[in-house]
């Protein structure tokens, strides 16, 4: 797995500053913002006050959410997940347990994880694919599912399952996931931002974005916001 230097750096600064632009169009500070930073729709995607009564159930914000990550879903497969499908995706939900980091989960994954028979069923609905289905379940378990990006794979894990890369280096390297707390804490997130969703915004960041490596966040007093 090639970590993304940013956060194999003992300096944290660059990975602060990409995380930092990602966020920063979900800072109440940044509609009045006079140097005009860049805006990242996907800071919307984080379900950052997630309701306990809906953890088992995908929602119509579920779906909503998907296009700040520019994958809108079809009037046909919405209703396959909201409606046709939902009680067997409920009970898969149900099946996976409560969310808590990919590194808590013991190494290998099991073939019948709850987790990728949901994937499996998601793939299932014609029209869907490995990104679409990968994004529905990091709304409901953001901190144990990682979102597959070709992009994100292609830098860090381009000849290996995404998935199970991932899960080793974070089980395995707790340096790697100590530095992406201090980062998520420098930049002012909430601890629902999950170090899965931080390091896939590091590694798409500097693959997408690079320049970012200079945004610098406004002094004074800022608030995320949660909903």
């Amino acid at each position: 797995m090639s970590i993304p230097p940013s956060l194999q750096s003992n300096d944290p600064t660059n990975a602060i500053a990409l995380v930092g632009a990602y966020y920063a169009s979900r800072f109440d500070d940044f509609s009045s913002r006079t140097d005009d930073p860049k805006y990242f729709s996907g800071a919307f995607f984080d379900n950052c006050s997630p309701y306990p009564a809906d953890a088992n159930k995908f929602t119509a914000a579920d779906v909503l959410a998907l296009p700040m990550l520019s994958i809108p879903l079809h009037r046909f497969r919405t209703a396959e997940v909201l409606y046709y499908r939902q009680e067997t995706l409920s009970e898969l939900l149900e099946r996976i347990g409560p969310d808590r980091d990919l590194a808590t989960v013991p190494c290998p994954l099991p073939d019948d994880w709850p987790a990728s028979q949901l994937e499996q069923e998601l793939l299932n609905i014609k029209g869907v694919g490995k990104v679409t289905a990968t994004k529905l379940i990091a709304r409901k378990r953001p901190r144990l599912f990682p979102i597959f990006d070709k992009v994100v794979k292609g830098s860090v894990a381009p000849d290996t399952v995404y998935l199970d890369t991932v899960h080793v280096e974070l089980r395995s390297n707790d340096n790697l996931r100590g530095r992406i707390g201090e980062i998520r804490s420098a930049v002012g997130l909430p601890e629902t931002i999950s170090e899965l969703r931080i390091f896939d915004v590091v590694a798409w960041m500097e693959a997408q974005h690079p320049e970012q490596v200079t945004y610098q966040a406004p002094p004074g007093a800022r608030t995320f916001m949660v909903e």
